[in-house]
């Protein structure tokens, strides 16, 4: 009995770049909780969306107790447990 030749793909490595676009997905989703520091307060906030501005994700947060909604970098915020 001769054996069925299966035609093999070789995918490529990926590429560092890659890599970085996985980590920079696994940012803040909308309606995630979240907190970051004020000042001194620590104040919370829910996450209404996620924004690229000149390369820089920014999430639009509604801040907890009212006020306007605040742009911050999502490497100054943290999730709230």
């Amino acid at each position: 009995m001769m054996a069925r030749s299966r035609s093999m793909s070789v995918r490529p490595a990926p590429r560092y770049s890659d890599y970085i676009l996985l980590m920079a997905m696994d940012t803040f989703a909308p309606g995630a909780r979240v907190f970051f520091l004020d000042g001194d307060r620590t104040r919370y906030g829910v996450v209404q969306s996620v924004e690229t501005i000149d390369g820089v994700q920014v999430v639009v947060i509604k801040v907890d107790g009212g006020g306007p909604q605040m742009k911050l970098p999502v490497a100054s915020i943290s999730r709230a447990g």
